[in-house]
């Protein structure tokens, strides 16, 4: 009750569900009733796919490819760790760095010489 004498700043809470009310009356004149079940199941089926799909798709591959950069970093081969480096480059937009870096820092303590750190300095130049 304040928050809608306080410069009615509490209706702004009722906008979703006047939105709401608004997608349903527009989505009727849409789709209407004499369609076959089996179209709007199979519209319904698409429209899953696409928005579950293709995140879990994109998850799925961003998440691969950190568990492989990670192993070809931590391998004894310069070479392939350049490639795991790079490989992290390409896909920063989508993965977590940060965390990455943290297990990085993890396998490197755990190493009692140290040649992952000059594994890695010379590869991130």
């Amino acid at each position: 009750m304040l928050g809608l004498l306080f410069l009615g700043l509490g209706l702004l809470g009722f906008t979703p569900f006047l939105m709401a009310a608004v997608y349903l009356k527009v989505a009727k004149v849409a789709f209407p009733t004499k369609t076959a079940p089996s179209h709007r199941l199979v519209a319904f089926a698409l429209g899953v796919i696409v928005i579950l799909g293709i995140p879990a798709a994109v998850q799925a591959a961003a998440s691969k490819a950190m568990r492989q950069s990670l192993a070809d970093i931590a391998s004894e081969d310069t070479s392939l760790a350049q490639g795991g480096v790079d490989r992290l480059r390409r896909w920063s937009l989508v993965l977590d760095l940060e965390s990455s870096h943290g297990r990085l820092l993890e396998r490197d303590r755990s190493e009692p010489t140290g040649s992952h750190r000059r594994r890695l300095s010379r590869v991130d130049r």
